[in-house]
């Protein structure tokens, strides 16, 4: 979620975000993921049924899955579609749960904090991340520095996320009054400038896909030095082109 979509949802001007059928997945398989994680390792959990919080941050709260029993430290137990990126792959923590186990390794005091993530139909990960002072106080920075934003009602900048450009569709329903738009005419010459340029671009992308889907012909794959190319699927034929 972006900084301003946040924004929105804490101070009341969008709803509570709907449970999922990915939530709901999410939450059915939370003991599973805590199980295998536990066959894994060979560690023990216990469930945590409280939403902890922490004095030195007033404005942080966190719901935590599970607490490692003989340890400092928690499991967060996560299900998921997306297959992880490559640098997960070679061990290390994952970027977009990342924040979130550091958030609650401030909450908590905790020394680290480990990390289940259950890939539907690819495999299970383990990963762990170890205390690190520095990166929690710049994150507690930045939270306090946002909470203090929605205690002004002061909206943080919007940025380039598709979160955000839903946030703000929900938020201004179309109306009939016009605006005038003051101080905004550079962002709208660069506005139609890339829009200008993105067109081109995609113009010149669809040719070369073009040019390769014709010298590949009914052939599944080709290569050149340098480059293998794809062109196949089972239901709906997918062009994809790899370095070598």
């Amino acid at each position: 979620m972006s900084p301003f979509a946040l924004w929105c949802r804490k101070t009341g001007r969008l709803p509570p975000k709907e449970e999922s059928e990915g939530m709901r997945l999410g939450r059915d398989l939370e003991d599973y993921v805590a199980r295998r994680w536990c066959q894994v390792t060979g560690k023990k959990v216990r469930r945590q049924g409280v939403v902890r919080r922490n004095p030195r941050y007033p404005w942080a709260h966190g719901h935590i899955d599970r607490w490692v029993c003989g340890e400092q430290a928690g499991l967060e137990c996560k299900t998921t579609t997306l297959p992880l990126d490559g640098e997960a792959l070679a061990g290390a923590f994952p970027r977009r749960y990342y924040h979130q186990c550091l958030h609650y390794l401030a909450l908590t005091g905790a020394q680290r904090w480990y990390l289940g993530v259950l890939v539907l139909g690819r495999g299970f990960y383990t990963f762990v991340l170890e205390r690190d002072e520095g990166e929690i106080a710049a994150l507690m920075k930045a939270e306090s520095a946002f909470w203090k934003l929605v205690e002004r009602d002061c909206p943080p900048p919007v940025d380039g996320s598709q979160v955000t450009a839903q946030a703000l569709a929900v938020l201004y329903p179309q109306g009939e009054a016009c605006a005038v738009l003051e101080g905004m005419e550079e962002q709208l010459e660069e506005y139609v400038r890339l829009k200008g340029e993105r067109r081109a671009l995609d113009e010149r992308i669809t040719l070369l896909e073009n040019q390769c889907k014709a010298a590949l012909k009914g052939a599944r794959r080709g290569v050149c030095e340098g480059f293998s190319v794809t062109w196949s699927g089972e239901t709906r034929r997918v062009f994809r082109v790899r370095r070598c």
